[in-house]
């Protein structure tokens, strides 16, 4: 989507502003549920391989940090 609002830019310099801040506000949400998304997968015993498959690869980064970042504050949590 990101490189979909800067194409749309450089082809047509009557792109609006508007239409510029609605393209960015879709895909702020769209990160946003992404996210939402990881963070609550993070937190399963298991998770598919289909759905780690559906992730990018910035994702899988992301969401194998998050899972040790939770495995070590219920390691904490559990142990205090």
């Amino acid at each position: 989507m990101r490189k979909n609002v800067i194409s749309k830019e450089a082809e047509d310099s009557s792109f609006s502003e508007l239409e510029n801040q609605r393209l960015k506000l879709k895909f702020n949400q769209l990160m946003v549920e992404r996210i939402s998304k990881i963070v609550k997968m993070a937190d399963t015993k298991t998770v598919s391989t289909r759905k780690k498959g559906n992730m990018t690869a910035s994702e899988q980064i992301l969401f194998k940090r998050i899972v040790d970042l939770v495995q070590f504050w219920k390691n904490e949590f559990i142990d205090k």
